[in-house]
């Protein structure tokens, strides 16, 4: 997994949630379980990503397993094309 990439979203995810996000919190961590990521986070995530890499989120892939974990992001973002 690209390092930058993980940092990109650390770094998204930080500004839209309301909940502070841990320095040190893993990347297969389930931040929605960790109420860090509620539904408006995902989808304010999912539009400023977009912006980033340029890329479009169709409404069906904004469900919990691509959103869940720092990790499951990138992976998610690395299969729709996305570099950092």
């Amino acid at each position: 997994m690209d390092e930058k990439l993980l940092a990109i979203v650390y770094e998204t995810v930080a500004s839209c949630s309301a909940a502070p996000v841990p320095p040190n919190i893993g990347r297969d961590e389930d931040i929605i379980a960790k109420e860090i990521m509620d539904s408006m986070t995902l989808l304010q995530t999912a539009v400023m990503l977009q912006e980033r890499f340029g890329i479009l989120i169709d409404e069906a892939d904004l469900v919990p397993q691509n959103f869940r974990s720092l990790g499951s992001m990138c992976g998610f973002l690395e299969r729709m094309g996305a570099h950092a």
